[in-house]
């Protein structure tokens, strides 16, 4: 899959600054949310000095169900046809989650 040099679906604003971007890949990766917190916590400017103290993710978006909606299968074994983004706070960063497994990191 090639790489998305675009600054992301919010694009770049006096507000936020697109700061990373990476691909999900729900057949090679851990779940949605896994791959998430680890993008977060890799910015410099995020303190994980005491990880088992940030804020759970699930306290900013139900991530399960965006996985589900975005990268499940129906029951019948079809895949979805789901198209859009999802868009969250957590960690005073704006996360944005696309149906094409892109996910965009930007700061405050």
């Amino acid at each position: 899959m090639p790489i998305d040099h675009s600054p992301g679906p919010l694009g770049d604003t006096d507000d936020m600054r697109l700061v990373v971007q990476t691909l999900y890949d729900p057949d090679q990766d851990d779940e949605l949310g896994t791959k998430v917190v680890d993008v977060v916590t890799s910015l410099p400017e995020v303190d994980t000095d005491d990880f088992w103290d940030l804020p759970p993710l699930y306290d900013a978006v139900d991530v399960d169900a965006v996985e589900r909606t975005f990268f499940g299968r129906e029951t019948s074994g079809v895949d979805r046809l789901v198209q859009g983004i999802v868009s969250f706070e957590y960690l005073e960063h704006v996360i944005t989650v696309r149906d094409d497994g892109w996910i965009f990191v930007y700061s405050s």
